[in-house]
């Protein structure tokens, strides 16, 4: 092997490795802030704090088992639920709305990284529409549902349509980037660093939103793959079927 050619592959796999490195750490610092976050609890749920009422006891009790049941600081719980979210959403919208303008013949769509990263961003804006506008009318999205994570308001009550745009339009700018492919790693790394190290992200520490987690369960994430497998099959399956002229 050449030395340019040694030099090729290590340049190309460090930023591979420093990004793997990064995530485990962004994972150990997550399971250190939720454990942080059981003691601050157990600290004020001492026998010192004596409840008022036996009322009081019972929603202690329930908040401090909720809290040492299932970790609240989950940002790849989050992830996994928005990729869902984001499939669904080209599935249904996106990928027929392609399909119908190849087939009409009425856009010419060139085969270049400009192009895709505008279609890109133009699919991401459009999306925080979507996701605020379902979760406003069913109370959730797919993949929130199926992860179990719930969004409150400061109140603790269900968020309204402007409140979601305002939190969607957050993590479009923040988390996402716009849509543009390698920015959005990087910024998604930043979030994630965000998350797992005050156990908030920007826009809801910002938005002064609540995210809570519930136990997934096994069912649940079996249901996962095969959905998530069953959308990506079926959206790769597109190019064939305007190659063979469907």
């Amino acid at each position: 092997m050449s030395p340019m050619l040694i030099i090729f592959f290590v340049v190309i796999n460090i930023p591979i490795i420093v990004i793997i490195y990064k995530l485990v750490v962004y994972t150990q610092t997550a399971k250190q802030t939720n454990e942080r976050l059981v003691r601050e609890l157990s600290d004020l749920l001492t026998t010192d704090n004596v409840p008022e009422s036996e009322n009081d006891t019972h929603q202690s009790e329930s908040f401090n088992f909720t809290y040492r049941e299932c970790y609240q600081v989950r940002p790849w719980v989050r992830y996994f639920a928005r990729l869902l979210d984001i499939l669904i959403f080209s599935a249904i919208v996106v990928f027929p709305v392609l399909y119908f303008l190849i087939k009409s013949e009425n856009l010419i769509i060139a085969q270049d990284f400009i192009t895709e990263v505008i279609i890109n961003v133009i699919a991401m804006f459009i999306f925080c529409f979507y996701q605020a506008g379902v979760t406003r009318i069913f109370g959730s999205t797919p993949g929130k549902a199926l992860m179990k994570i719930n969004l409150l308001n400061a109140h603790g009550g269900p968020l309204t349509y402007k409140e979601l745009l305002k939190r969607e339009f957050g993590i479009y700018t923040s988390a996402m980037a716009l849509g543009i492919p390698l920015l959005s790693l990087f910024s998604l790394l930043w979030s994630m660093k965000k998350l797992a190290t005050t156990g908030k992200t920007f826009w809801d520490e910002e938005g002064g939103f609540i995210v809570r987690h519930q136990v997934i369960g096994t069912v649940r994430i079996i249901a996962y793959i095969v959905i998530l497998l069953t959308i990506i099959v079926g959206m790769a399956s597109l190019p064939v079927l305007v190659s063979r002229g469907y």
